[in-house]
């Protein structure tokens, strides 16, 4: 099987450009629909939550960040800790992660 791979650009202000991955986002998007939630607008607020994560905290989405509920906790409190995202966007980014752990764990 072949594992499909999402970059997303992220520029900074000195003009450099970085690269974010969601490892897996095929597969991710499959376990999602395959769950029961067939509606786009889920699947595409997972995939911009998982992207904010990555852009936030300049971070790869694989199972080695984001393979466990400590994981999540662990992100969550970084995002958290940075005072400028609201507990709102943290409580959708937690959603979205637990639906990656879930997957990565073949849950």
């Amino acid at each position: 099987m072949e594992w499909a791979l999402s970059l997303l650009r992220v520029e900074q202000n000195d003009a450099s450009l970085e690269w974010r991955v969601i490892k897996y986002q095929s597969e991710f998007e499959g376990y999602i629909r395959d769950g029961g939630d067939k509606q786009a607008a889920s699947l595409k607020s997972y995939l911009a939550s998982l992207n904010s994560v990555s852009k936030h905290l300049g971070i790869n989405i694989d199972a080695r960040t984001l393979g466990s509920n400590e994981d999540i906790d662990a992100l969550a409190d970084r995002l958290s800790g940075m005072g400028r995202i609201s507990e709102k966007n943290i409580k959708h980014y937690r959603s979205a992660m637990q639906q990656y752990v879930n997957m990565v764990n073949g849950k």
